[in-house]
């Protein structure tokens, strides 16, 4: 196993000192095959066992493209690959994703191809994490496929898929999930100038529909637009950035003022950059996150990885066969430049794609690091570790959940005398599901987690001068 120590100073805002916090990033190695090539990798509890499994889709030891499922047997440690797909000699394998296409927690798996007959299917779950052998056919036109994502398009409460054609007959299509493993026939949204390479959704604009942003790549068209949603349909391409070619964007709240922003790669040129929104889909140039060259940069991500609250930006250097994280600075507002970014590894040659998640279930749930790598087909996780310089744990054992596991609501008890500041909700994936303030509590306070599907979460508390993580169950 590999080993890299990276120390990063943060000046906390609501502490009066300096806290160091070491990571460290052990390499675990899942899978790898004597041949090259790889796509995607996902990660996403499918058999709802509070632990995270993994898609990956590479090259098997005799030579066919192949979707493989990881399953973690806990801890992080992962079972023989089970391949749920093989992509026909001829064809290309584009993506795969778990799809919760009925909300019940148990995702199927949705695979995306060029060059093949039936482009888009989708492997349905049992119902006990294992899949359907013969997969459900969701576009049976002979086109490619270029991009896919899941998204709730029409707001009635059940996923969609948006996927991309590629090529002539570029275009955005819709699938709309009818609920219980049925869909309507795919339709077209919008035909496009040029190939998506990304599709990413979000509340854009302000309306209560949601938008979409893709990448867009052709011999005429190099560009970032946004399509403003209507619920059932998306309105003219408007330009965001042009003349750009980008393998990879992300959506989030980087200025932490309540509007979604995007940051890009730009592969040819070696940046990464932000734009603001002001709420209207009015974007600003605020320059690069990072202040050094990055070659060749794609697969970027968002993720809280510190867990502070703010978002903070993952991508792959596959020029520098690199792993970078960059944090946003200690207030939120898209200072990403304030602190150098964290490496995970220099050592990973022909690096295509990362995930993020709490793969070992640790109890702090801090969020690890997943790699696809095309050499060798290889799939890996990072075990991140971190040391607290100095911290008041004195809420460690004297702040108590109760009950857990719970349904509806959850009872917080402060047996300490330090004032409590605010609570945060993660999934196991590290995204943040809520913020609650806790300025006004006494000793106890009730917090709904009605909303919340079952599962495991953490619940991060801040006060005044110490911090803990507390590990919730949602029946």
């Amino acid at each position: 196993m590999k080993k890299m120590i990276l120390l990063l100073i943060l000046s906390m805002t609501l502490i009066s000192f300096i806290e160091i916090i070491s990571f460290e990033f052990i390499e675990h190695p899942i899978y790898s095959s004597p041949l090259t090539g790889a796509s995607k990798v996902d990660a996403e509890d499918s058999d709802n066992d509070g632990d995270i499994d993994l898609l990956s889709g590479v090259m098997n030891d005799t030579g066919q493209k192949v979707t493989l499922f990881h399953k973690n047997l806990g801890g992080g440690l992962y079972a023989e690959p089970l391949t749920i797909h093989i992509t026909a000699s001829l064809s290309k394998l584009t993506n795969q994703i778990f799809f919760d296409y009925n909300g019940d927690d148990f995702p199927g798996v949705l695979i995306a191809e060029e060059n093949s007959s039936a482009p888009l299917i989708l492997y349905l779950n049992n119902g006990d994490g294992t899949f359907q052998t013969t997969p459900v056919v969701l576009d049976d036109n002979s086109e490619d496929v270029s991009a896919i994502y899941i998204a709730d398009f029409d707001g009635d409460g059940k996923d969609d898929i948006l996927y991309a054609y590629s090529g002539f007959n570029a275009q955005l299509r819709w699938v709309k999930n009818l609920g219980g493993g049925n869909f309507e026939p795919p339709s077209t949204l919008k035909f496009l100038s040029g190939d998506a390479t990304e599709i990413k959704t979000g509340y854009i604009d302000g309306d209560s529909h949601l938008d979409v942003i893709m990448s867009l790549i052709s011999e005429s068209t190099k560009n970032i637009s946004f399509f403003a949603g209507t619920g059932s349909s998306i309105g003219s391409a408007q330009v965001i950035v042009n003349d750009v070619r980008s393998l990879g964007i992300a959506l989030g709240d980087f200025d932490n003022d309540g509007d979604i922003d995007l940051v890009y790669s730009e592969y040819f040129v070696h940046h990464v950059k932000w734009f603001s929104n002001d709420g209207t889909a009015n974007f600003t140039n605020e320059g690069d996150i990072v202040d050094v060259v990055i070659d060749s940069p794609w697969a970027i991500k968002n993720i809280d990885f510190n867990k502070d609250g703010y978002e903070d930006i993952g991508f792959i250097s596959s020029g520098n066969n690199t792993i970078f994280i960059v944090l946003n600075d200690e207030n939120g507002t898209g200072n990403f430049i304030a602190s150098p970014p964290l490496v995970v590894t220099q050592e990973k040659s022909g690096l295509v794609d990362i995930e993020f998640a709490d793969i070992n279930n640790d109890t702090e749930g801090i969020v690890d690091v997943v790699s696809l790598s095309s050499t060798s087909s290889e799939v890996a996780w990072y075990e991140t570790t971190t040391t607290l310089g100095v911290e008041d744990n004195s809420l460690e054992t004297q702040l108590i959940l109760s009950p857990n596991p719970a349904n509806n609501f959850v009872r917080l008890t402060n047996q300490t005398n330090i004032p409590l500041e605010s609570l945060a909700i993660y999934d196991m994936n590290g995204r943040l599901v809520d913020i609650i303030s806790l300025t006004n509590m006494q000793l106890e306070k009730q917090v709904d987690v009605s909303v919340l599907s079952s599962g495991i979460y953490l619940m991060k508390i801040l006060g005044e001068n110490a911090s803990t993580i507390k590990r919730l169950i949602i029946k």
